[in-house]
């Protein structure tokens, strides 16, 4: 959290917008992108490990069941 530019936003607003931005890359499948790198990262963690903890873990940073279902299904059968 570090590295990103301030935007002339407040720290809330940043992370709002950072867990937006992972949900949308998640849904849309375009985990190579360079930016939020270690977050999707994270998410792909939790999804491999796949139990209850890990997906309220999950669920408490992405936004939306159909994001956290993909995750824990296509996306943690695929990078195992």
């Amino acid at each position: 959290m570090t590295n990103m530019r301030k935007l002339n936003r407040t720290s809330a607003h940043r992370i709002s917008m950072l867990r937006t931005m992972v949900s949308q890359l998640v849904k849309h499948e375009l985990l190579k992108l360079l930016l939020p790198r270690r977050q999707v990262d994270r998410m792909l963690t939790l999804g491999k490990e796949g139990s209850l903890c890990a997906a309220k873990r999950a669920a408490a940073f992405v936004r939306g069941d159909d994001v956290i279902h993909k995750l824990f299904t296509e996306l943690a059968y695929r990078y195992k």
